[in-house]
């Protein structure tokens, strides 16, 4: 047991892994199937808002 503990990559942090276990339990992202929709929804979002942002930096160019 001791040996594969020590044959793990260095770049694996077990601490930041059950953190992101715990996170996703708790707001309910085990389902990969959830977890891709969410991610969908933030995207969409994101680029609503990013739209929206262009809009308005043209049409402050345009009024300066």
């Amino acid at each position: 047991m001791i040996e594969e503990a020590h044959s793990l990559p260095p770049t694996i942090n077990l601490k930041e892994m059950a953190k992101t276990f715990s996170y996703l339990w708790e707001h309910g992202l085990l389902d990969r199937a959830e977890l891709d929709r969410r991610a969908d929804e933030a995207s969409g979002k994101t680029e609503e808002k990013m739209k929206r942002i262009r809009e308005i930096e043209d049409r402050q160019r345009e009024i300066s």
